[in-house]
């Protein structure tokens, strides 16, 4: 059993009801980073704020002999043993601006989601920096979500009942918005297909 290891939560993509997994295995010692620290803009947080949050990051790691450190943060190259969840960038992107035009309709202002998609696109680290390269222990697929998670909870000797946190409501994309989408998402969709291909091949399983 992994006993100590990082959860990288992208946004959108089933962290929160991974986190009551994770709260209900290591109670206290799960330490969860705030702030979307996934956000590769040093002026939304701060440069200082972020390296700060490093820093809890690795002590909490480091001064604890079974933990998780976890929350919107990017894989840190000195934390071992990851775990994740991706999920298709078009689809992923489409539920953060339905979130938002739900929780925070002042952070859309009345702009289109093409419009959002070129607006935020370079706002978080790329699914390549994020996804590949990274000693992830763990990497669920959110289109199998209920299955996904209830395998992680089996991994990690966890008992309980999968239940949908934060989740939102909303429409079918438009055929040709999420077209447009995924000219926009290019590098992005790429990089999930090539993970689907591997995992369907049995890599990392």
């Amino acid at each position: 059993m992994i006993n100590k290891f990082q959860f990288c939560h992208y946004p959108k993509s089933g962290g929160r009801t991974i986190e009551l997994i994770l709260a209900k295995r290591f109670g206290s010692r799960y330490f969860r980073l705030h702030g979307n620290f996934v956000t590769d803009v040093a002026s939304v947080f701060g440069k200082d704020n972020r390296f700060k949050q490093e820093l809890k990051a690795h002590y909490f790691y480091a001064s604890n002999n079974e933990c998780c450190v976890g929350g919107h943060i990017p894989p840190q190259r000195l934390l071992r043993n990851k775990a994740t969840f991706i999920r298709d960038p078009v689809s992923r992107m489409y539920s953060e601006y339905n979130f938002f035009q739900e929780k925070n309709p002042n952070r859309i202002k009345n702009i289109s989601f093409i419009e959002y998609v070129e607006k935020s696109k370079n706002n978080l680290i790329s699914y390549e920096s994020f996804y590949l390269g990274n000693d992830f222990f763990f990497l669920g697929i959110f289109e199998h979500f209920e299955d996904e998670a209830r395998r992680f909870a089996n991994l990690l000797n966890v008992d309980m009942v999968i239940p949908k946190v934060n989740s939102t409501h909303y429409s079918t994309l438009d055929r040709s918005d999420q077209l447009e989408a995924q000219r926009l998402l290019k590098s992005d969709c790429e990089v999930y297909d090539l993970i689907r291909e591997l995992e369907n091949k049995g890599v990392g399983k």
